[in-house]
């Protein structure tokens, strides 16, 4: 059976993207043109205890509490559509906004954003390219 490990000595890491690994997308979008991960290290007894309780009050404060189970999207939050229909109101926006950035400021961990801008790897690997994701994970 395998040994206890203790919240406080395990960690959580989360990952998510902007941008896709088309590296010859931004030929056709030159919004496209950028992949970006980041990724946030954290102790487990720390997000569960504290940091959970954060995101999930931003997000009953702003959203309602029917609304709590919703995830954070970038681009969901950009698009101010459905539920995030709220954020198009200037104050709340501001509200949010500024919840989220204490949220952020709060947390005891590293996080960390490695890009890659596709258009120059092309540029310079004529030959062989490697995966957008794989370099960023490299």
């Amino acid at each position: 059976m395998p040994a206890f490990v203790h919240s406080a000595n395990r960690y959580r890491l989360f990952f998510d993207e902007t941008g896709n690994g088309d590296l010859h997308a931004a030929k056709k979008d030159p919004h496209q043109r950028y992949l970006s991960l980041t990724g946030l290290v954290i102790r487990q007894d720390i997000h569960d205890a504290e940091t959970t309780k954060q995101v999930s009050a931003l997000k009953s404060n702003i959203f309602g509490k029917e609304n709590s189970w919703i995830i954070l999207h970038r681009r969901d939050i950009m698009s101010r559509k459905g539920v995030f229909e709220v954020l198009n109101d200037e104050k709340v926006r501001a509200t949010f906004d500024a919840e989220f950035i204490e949220v952020v400021k709060a947390l005891p961990s590293p996080v960390f954003t490695v890009s890659i801008d596709k258009q120059a790897h092309l540029d310079k690997y004529k030959v062989w390219q490697f995966n957008p994701y794989h370099y960023v994970m490299t």
